[in-house]
């Protein structure tokens, strides 16, 4: 699974067996992922992005049944008759507070459930400037503290694991230089070369970018040196 997923290059995984195979290659691409340990950094990056995932919907699992199933429950067991029907229509009953309750908080957290759907890219964003050290110790610390959360805490406890982190990032990232440099954004390479190109863009791109875009907003396209107005 490691190898199908992480492994980055495809056409030397069907060198390995089958027809296309070429003797040695399978040898090569384990002495590869053994160097690289398995690409166990990578392993962890996606691991720390799916705990800072799953976090969000833990709040709102806990926040749901805390406010809206609990509720419920409790509205049921105080009834003194044993019969599940009479319950049923006593919670329905229209001077009952309850089934609204139970309605809104369904919808509240469903709604903040599809917002979530919909940006989890950020914990990505916020994992990939993560020290490279806290990769395995969100991937080792974080779910027993989830699972902790979830039988004995409270639902906005699990706010002090994205606390945590993000002061452990700070304080490592602006107090330490290590070397090798430990951010994943040097792990993943967009730090490593970009003081090379950084005459380059500060001297010719943008300046040309500014000049492209500063006609594009007056209605006119540079093309080949000449200006041309757009046609509507």
């Amino acid at each position: 699974l490691q190898l199908e997923i992480l492994y980055p290059n495809d056409p030397m995984k069907y060198r390995m067996k089958g027809e296309y195979k070429i003797d040695g290659a399978d040898s090569l691409v384990r002495r590869i992922a053994e160097h690289n340990d398995y690409y166990v950094l990578i392993i962890q990056y996606y691991c720390s992005c799916l705990w800072d995932i799953l976090i969000i919907y833990q709040v709102l699992a806990m926040v749901f049944y805390k406010y809206g199933v609990k509720s419920v429950l409790e509205e049921m067991d105080d009834l003194n008759t044993p019969l599940l029907e009479s319950k049923l229509v006593h919670l329905v009953s229209p001077d009952n507070p309850v089934v609204p309750n139970f309605v809104f908080w369904s919808l509240f957290c469903s709604f903040f459930a599809y917002l979530w759907s919909k940006n989890i890219d950020l914990p990505a964003a916020m994992n990939y400037t993560l020290p490279l050290f806290l990769f395995s110790l969100k991937l080792h610390m974080v779910p027993p503290a989830m699972v902790y959360i979830s039988l004995y805490g409270e639902w906005y406890w699990c706010f002090a694991i994205y606390a945590v982190c993000l002061t452990l990032m700070v304080v490592f990232r602006s107090f330490l230089s290590l070397d090798p440099p430990i951010g994943g954004r040097y792990f993943f390479n967009d730090c490593r070369t970009k003081h090379l190109f950084r005459d380059f863009y500060y001297n010719e791109y943008k300046p040309a970018y500014l000049r492209n875009l500063k006609a594009r907003q007056s209605g006119a396209i540079s093309v080949n040196g000449n200006e041309m107005k757009r046609k509507l």
